[in-house]
């Protein structure tokens, strides 16, 4: 039962570190893009209001 636990939060912690390196890709090829789609997409990344 602890092991199961372990694993699934060590699963949980994988998966977070891919999302932010994903989000962190899309960031960096936004940048420079000066449209109001990528000032959206980068608010919607950031976790801002757009």
């Amino acid at each position: 039962m602890i092991q199961e636990l372990h694993d699934r939060g060590e699963s949980e912690r994988r998966w977070r570190l891919t999302a932010e390196q994903c989000i962190e890709r899309a960031l960096a090829l936004l940048e420079g893009q000066d449209t109001d789609l990528a000032a959206r997409l980068r608010a919607v990344l950031r976790g801002d209001q757009p």
